[in-house]
């Protein structure tokens, strides 16, 4: 009667090994074709071709122990949208928004905009947007204006929005939360575009 049992996987190549020990011909032949049928269908011959096991080839058993190891991780990148900065660390703020960091391309994200009296969806990326500053000095924190995705072609706000934006919004807010660093700020947009320029007139923020 034939018998169960569960062999590891180095059994199985002491079993190889011992299959082709002998090579005289007609030997070897038939061992070839005990090993094969030992592989492929999972049973042991005898001499005689008689099957004695049933084999079952567990490739877990006698494995070397994993070393114990650490995976970390960090996220490439994240996509929000909020009406409020949800931050709690520093925000540095861009007093002149560089045209380089404002967002062109598509992120794949679209937000619900009312367009001709209709609400519709679009991409971030087609709405007129500046960046207001960077966390961590790579996380680019951006203001979206929907209200002008009608007023122009581009993304990029005209200098007229920038000026209202510095003059009315920026400005007086940071004076508000920050008085004693208001002299950060330029009294007005013209001069902080002016401060915020090389010779060449390149924005460095």
């Amino acid at each position: 009667m034939s018998r169960s049992f569960v062999l590891g996987a180095q059994g199985l190549f002491d079993q190889y090994r011992r299959v082709n020990r002998n090579r005289e011909p007609d030997t070897a032949v038939f061992n070839a074709g005990r090993f094969i049928r030992y592989v492929l269908a999972g049973r042991s011959l005898n001499d005689h071709g008689q099957t004695v096991n049933r084999l079952i080839v567990n490739p877990r058993m006698g494995r070397i122990v994993d070393r114990p190891f650490e995976i970390t991780r960090d996220y490439d990148s994240i996509i929000g949208v909020d009406k409020q900065i949800p931050y709690r660390i520093a925000l540095a703020v861009f007093p002149v928004p560089p045209f380089s960091e404002t967002l062109k391309k598509k992120n794949h994200i679209e937000v619900a905009v009312t367009v001709r009296g209709t609400e519709t969806m679009v991409s971030l990326h087609n709405i007129p947007n500046l960046a207001l500053g960077k966390v961590a000095q790579r996380h680019v924190v951006r203001c979206h204006f929907p209200a002008s995705l009608n007023q122009g072609d581009g993304v990029a706000l005209s200098q007229p929005m920038l000026r209202d934006f510095y003059n009315k919004v920026l400005r007086p807010s940071m004076v508000e939360a920050h008085p004693f660093h208001a002299s950060h700020y330029p009294i007005d947009y013209t001069s902080a575009f002016m401060s915020s320029g090389d010779v060449q007139g390149r924005l460095h923020n």
